[in-house]
């Protein structure tokens, strides 16, 4: 991306899409088992300048076709306009391409989740948090912690009987 395009990204996602997981992360810790409401999508400005940084990280996915982080990146933007099908392809594909990636993980777990996918998201809840455990000084911030993420499990799991 040229300077002005990553100037733009930066602008409208400071944090990278931190904020978009986590605020979906929360959304999911809250229902407990009641099932997803519909996202809320952006509106006028906001909407365009996410739909500009999505056409930026696509230019930028072409410049460099495997590169997980910008898969992960197009993910969460896709996720903040309300695209769960596509940011679950492209987050699905970020982790598969980086297996060692906590936050791939994670981040695909609470897409899943939040799509109602729920047994999809359990065993990718489960990865996330056994990498996280693994990874000896892993520095990369998450959406969630370990502990989060084994509390979301139980309550997709269920009560035990």
């Amino acid at each position: 991306m040229r300077g002005e395009s990553l100037a733009t990204l930066r602008q409208v996602l400071p944090d990278g899409g931190m904020q978009v997981a986590v605020r979906l992360h929360q959304q999911n810790l809250q229902r407990r088992h009641r099932p997803p409401p519909p996202l809320e999508r952006p509106q006028g400005e906001a909407a365009r300048r996410l739909r500009d940084v999505l056409s930026l990280l696509e230019r930028a996915e072409q410049a460099a076709p495997n590169a997980p982080q910008i898969e992960a990146q197009i993910a969460l933007v896709q996720a903040a306009l309300g695209d769960l099908p596509a940011a679950i392809g492209n987050m699905r594909r970020a982790a598969e391409r980086q297996p060692s990636n906590p936050a791939f993980r994670a981040f695909l777990a609470i897409l899943l989740d939040r799509a109602g996918q729920g047994a999809q998201a359990i065993p990718a809840y489960l990865e996330a948090q056994r990498l996280v455990l693994d990874a000896d000084g892993w520095r990369v911030p998450l959406p969630a912690t370990p502990a989060e993420m084994r509390q979301r499990v139980e309550v997709l799991v269920g009560p035990r009987r």
